[in-house]
């Protein structure tokens, strides 16, 4: 009798980080960031992360955390202009 096996083949798939305009998203896996399109074992977790450039507020992210158990895509909707408000009270004295 003959057995014959194939060596294992360990899944990778494809994690898709979508950047947008005025924000950078952060994939942390394995102790190591990535912010472009990364290709992880089966199985792996990792965090995200968002941060706007100065001036702007960012969008929200479709995920912050996950195992890979497929292709995956991490994006976040638009980044905002960051406004303020400021309220002047003018007090007038009379003499």
């Amino acid at each position: 009798m003959t057995i014959n096996a194939n060596p294992a083949v360990a899944l990778q798939y494809t994690l898709a980080i979508k950047q947008t305009d005025h924000q950078l998203i952060t994939v942390t896996a394995n102790g190591v960031n990535y912010t472009k399109d990364v290709v992880l074992p089966y199985g792996t977790t990792y965090t995200v992360a968002i941060e706007p450039a100065e001036g702007y507020n960012a969008g929200e992210l479709n995920k912050t955390s996950g195992t890979i158990t497929g292709d995956e895509t991490i994006n976040a909707t638009p980044a905002t202009l960051a406004t303020a408000t400021i309220t002047i009270t003018l007090s007038l004295i009379h003499i």
